[in-house]
């Protein structure tokens, strides 16, 4: 009876990730949705005896702890890691959406403690680094969402490993992949793992190489790391940080004497970010830094120009100093 069962739920799981390996995204959605029901079954099947008692339906299927096991772990699990592992972006997109159904899974209290946490984690940072930059994108946020839900156990001791090794990632010598993949990673940490904190001052001593990429894509993502970190010690003691930060503002008033636009670029992030999110940090400077910022309203660069236009408006309302300076830069 068992095997008969299992049998006809292989079936099923055949044609769900069938659904997943399709090139119509509305496909892959209804697959994913269909896992999650599927697996939410199962799961049930894996609880403690007594606890099954109370949850059972007349939906479950008639399938012993063992088999519900077996069937999660070898056939579930190993299709999610093929997914996830395929050189075919639309296939490990489908296993980045069907581990994100199956996330809302592992947020219930009364299944079995988070049992596939740390391998869907694993499944996730696979595609950290990738050569397409929309997977990439949905894989970090994937892997904050697990780390969110995690809870205790992507603490301390899990950050001691995985924020040193992002932080590598970032090094200037790496590829382009791989250093965005550093600032995605870490970006994520920081906006969902409470035990992050810690960690912060290992980042900003890393920060200023990325920011000053010749990626911009590495540029921003490095500026929005540096955003969340921001937004994080400003709600704590934001005076054991003003070294760190009086570092990092030195670093983007040197990068505006330098030639490189990608250099002036990252120093406009980090005053955008610094005005935006370090609260009253910026206050003793808001006028000088109005004065430095508005010099390169007319730089040769596209890029340079626009985000100067970003920050204007910041420097406007910063403290009551409007933004009277218009010289040049070329």
């Amino acid at each position: 009876m068992a095997s008969a069962a299992q049998s006809t739920e292989t079936e099923r799981l055949n044609e769900i990730f069938n659904g997943l390996k399709n090139s119509n995204a509305d496909i892959r959605l209804r697959s994913a949705e269909d896992l999650q029901r599927f697996a939410s079954t199962i799961a049930i099947l894996l609880l403690p005896q007594f606890m099954i008692c109370m949850q059972v339906s007349e939906s479950m299927p008639e399938m012993s702890y063992d088999t519900a096991s077996k069937l999660w772990d070898d056939n579930i699990n190993r299709r999610l890691f093929e997914l996830t592992h395929s050189q075919n972006v639309v296939e490990a997109f489908g296993g980045l959406l069907a581990i994100e159904k199956l996330i809302d899974i592992e947020r219930e209290e009364n299944l079995e403690p988070k049992r596939n946490l740390f391998r869907f984690y694993n499944y996730a940072k696979h595609l950290l680094p990738n050569p397409d930059i929309d997977l990439m994108l949905a894989a970090s946020t994937t892997l904050g969402q697990i780390t969110k839900i995690g809870g205790p156990a992507f603490g301390e001791r899990f950050l001691d490993f995985e924020v040193p090794a992002a932080v590598d990632l970032m090094q200037p010598e790496k590829p382009d992949s791989p250093r965005y993949a550093g600032t995605l990673i870490l970006k994520e940490f920081a906006r969902n793992n409470p035990y992050f904190y810690s960690h912060i001052g290992m980042v900003f001593d890393n920060i200023l190489a990325p920011l000053s990429d010749q990626s911009v894509l590495v540029r921003e993502g490095a500026a929005e790391l540096l955003a969340a970190c921001l937004e994080i010690v400003t709600q704590r003691e934001r005076q054991a940080w003003t070294l760190y930060l009086s570092k990092i503002l030195q670093g983007a008033q040197n990068g505006l004497k330098q030639a490189q636009p990608e250099v002036v670029h990252g120093s406009l992030l980090i005053y955008r970010e610094l005005l935006l999110h370090a609260g009253t940090f910026m206050k003793e400077n808001s006028v000088d830094t109005a004065d430095q910022i508005l010099r390169f309203k007319t730089h040769a660069d596209p890029l340079v120009r626009e985000t100067v236009e970003t920050i204007i408006p910041s420097l406007a309302g910063y403290d009551g100093h409007p933004p009277l300076a218009n010289s040049s830069a070329a």
